[in-house]
């Protein structure tokens, strides 16, 4: 714990979330009584978002929130904007559509040790519509359930960490990109099988149903084969797991006339790693969920 007696900054971008912020608000009131700061970014597209935020933030009767509202045009850009604003060790990055689990993860941080950089937590998704739910515990393996599942949010990062570390503006992918520039197989990593995140899907703004953000995908495919040049061949395979899941989603979200682009990148794929070692990767991918 800090001089301020704060644990934990949590970044939360914000963007065409009118009427869609219940879950924000639950967790955010479940939190007031937690050593906890939250920076809540708004990537502007419309005033009714921005208003409901502003109402909501303003009457909390804990204010330790930030709030910062301006056309930043992509959940990176748009996350970089909190580096000035964080006050604590840890640093977590969690959507405004989702529910963490606060008590989890501030029982991590308690646990955790000087050396530790990275803290990792199991996951659940949650269907609304449908009222169901499934869990997603960490593997004897964690680089490899990490790998077959890279969600950013279920990840607490070091403050020391992220100095020089920024989010690219895709608006595609730029979680697995982050997670690969910033090495996290490399780094002094602490798992838990508490569930950290419980993950909304079947959610109509979520960036896989958005025809602007798979122009990205084919920009996302370059920027992560280069990012994964550079990084420990120790952890490499891991690395290409997630590569060569992000070419299949491609190859089933990208419109037409831009799939051949995703077929190359896997022919290239099966080319430079080899057919049987593909396979191997692809069976982990689906062993994953």
């Amino acid at each position: 714990m800090n001089k301020s007696g704060l644990e934990l900054t949590v970044v939360v971008p914000v963007s065409r979330m009118a009427g869609k912020l219940d879950l924000f608000k639950k967790w955010i009131l479940l939190a007031q009584d937690k050593p906890i700061f939250v920076v809540v970014i708004h990537d502007w597209r419309d005033e009714e978002t921005e208003s409901e935020l502003v109402d909501f933030l303003y009457s909390l009767p804990n204010k330790r929130a930030k709030f910062i509202s301006g056309k930043f045009g992509s959940p990176g850009a748009t996350r970089n904007q909190a580096r000035k604003f964080v006050q604590t060790n840890w640093v977590a990055y969690w959507d405004s559509d989702d529910l963490p689990n606060v008590d989890a993860v501030l029982a991590a941080i308690g646990k955790s040790e000087k050396g530790d950089e990275v803290l990792i937590g199991s996951f659940e998704t949650m269907d609304l519509n449908k009222g169901t739910r499934r869990t997603y515990s960490l593997p004897m393996d964690w680089r490899l359930g990490v790998a077959t599942n890279p969600g950013l949010w279920r990840m607490i990062f070091r403050r020391e960490l992220l100095e020089k570390m920024k989010f690219s503006d895709l608006l595609m992918g730029e979680d697995q990109l982050f997670i690969a520039k910033i090495d996290v197989f490399s780094r002094n990593t602490r798992v838990f099988h508490e569930i950290f995140y419980a993950y909304q899907i079947m959610v109509d703004q979520q960036a896989t149903r958005s025809r602007n953000s798979l122009k990205d995908l084919k920009r996302c495919l370059r920027q992560f084969s280069e990012a994964i040049s550079e990084v420990s061949n120790l952890n490499k395979d891991y690395y290409q797991i997630m590569y060569l899941k992000q070419i299949i989603s491609s190859i089933r979200h990208l419109p037409a006339e831009d799939r051949r682009f995703a077929l190359g990148k896997l022919l290239d794929f099966v080319k430079n790693n080899g057919f049987l070692t593909t396979l191997r990767y692809f069976a982990k991918i689906i062993h994953g969920h």
